[in-house]
């Protein structure tokens, strides 16, 4: 085994430009190749055996149920978290800070293949690993030969994310949470898109969505913060890319002259909405003319997880202003009914 290489600490903004940029890159070449997740029953083995499909389309068998987990992914933790599974993690990387609860679990590196510590983890002696399956194909190729079961998962569609739950509960012994989670969830979706139905103007409200600024990105249809754009009733200013995550040249948003720029408030480090408003060259696009530079949560609109519901409500308030009391009032209802 290959000793782990050691770094030199990086500024956490040059740490999340690789992360970007490993995603971008990432998605362009692999976009076509996310396979579905699923669990398949092997009624002529034990009881309790089971086998689930990742995202590589791997087959990953299960005959008990695991008890020391390590997440690389900040979603994937608030999975376990949202099913009460969290006594069976035993490590996080150091972006995983929702909810609280998971700053006291184990570190194992941030979220990039350099930064893992590979030796940390195996000393975990984890019988299951969440990973990224654009991010850890390499990292998943050790686990595989060392004999760790890794599960390859990163959904980029809200239904996506719910099947994820539904996985992770079943191989974590939660699926009666897991699908009640499901359920609530959907719910609560679909009350927000009826509420967005209603709200959205004709012509919809042109939006830019920027997730990164040096170098400028956004987020393409196909993405699931794309989707949530798509779901409010917006138009997309970058509707026409089959990239996810598309570096933008600034031209293009100066000639689609967005009504609205919407950003996570901060990544590793707070973004100022100024920077934006006072962006030279931009004077004349309508977003910044009228000040509608909205601010969304960095950690829930940037992570395919279990508050994707509550970053889509966030979204259509910085769109369309308060959402009716009332039918919030019935979401938080549904969302205490188990």
């Amino acid at each position: 085994m290959d000793r782990p290489v050691a770094h030199r600490p990086l500024h956490p903004r040059w740490v999340w430009c690789v992360l970007m940029a490993g995603l971008w890159l990432g998605c362009q070449a692999r976009e076509a190749e996310m396979a579905p997740v699923s669990v398949t029953r092997q009624e002529e083995l034990a009881k309790d055996t089971f086998s689930v499909t990742d995202r590589l389309n791997r087959e990953v068998p299960f005959d008990s149920v695991p008890k020391r987990i390590v997440s690389l992914s900040p979603a994937m933790t608030e999975i376990l978290f949202s099913l009460d599974a969290e006594d069976q993690l035993v490590a996080v990387t150091r972006y995983c800070n929702y909810p609280e609860e998971a700053l006291d679990k184990d570190q194992i590196g941030g979220g990039t293949l350099e930064s893992i510590s590979q030796e940390k983890l195996l000393s975990l002696k984890p019988d299951l690993v969440l990973a990224k399956w654009d991010t850890h194909e390499q990292l998943i190729t050790h686990l595989e030969e060392w004999r760790i079961p890794v599960l390859a998962l990163g959904a980029e569609s809200f239904e996506g994310m719910l099947d994820e739950i539904e996985l992770i509960g079943r191989v974590t012994g939660h699926l009666d949470r897991a699908k009640q989670q499901v359920r609530r969830l959907r719910d609560r979706m679909s009350a927000l898109e009826k509420q967005a139905q209603q709200l959205t103007p004709t012509p919809p409200i042109k939006v830019f969505y920027q997730v990164w600024d040096d170098p400028l990105m956004s987020a393409g249809p196909d993405s699931f913060i794309g989707q949530l754009i798509t779901k409010a009733g917006a138009q997309n200013i970058l509707d026409r890319t089959d990239i996810r995550y598309p570096q933008v040249n600034p031209e293009t948003v100066l000639a689609e002259n967005p009504d609205v720029i919407l950003a996570p408030v901060s990544h590793s480090e707070p973004l100022d909405k100024n920077s934006i408003l006072n962006r030279p060259g931009w004077e004349k696009v309508k977003a910044i003319q009228n000040e509608r530079v909205e601010l969304l949560d960095g950690d829930r609109i940037s992570r395919c997880g279990p508050r994707l519901v509550e970053a889509f409500e966030e979204l259509l308030i910085a769109l369309y202003g308060p959402l009716p009391e009332q039918e919030r009032e019935t979401d938080r209802q549904s969302e205490r009914t188990p």
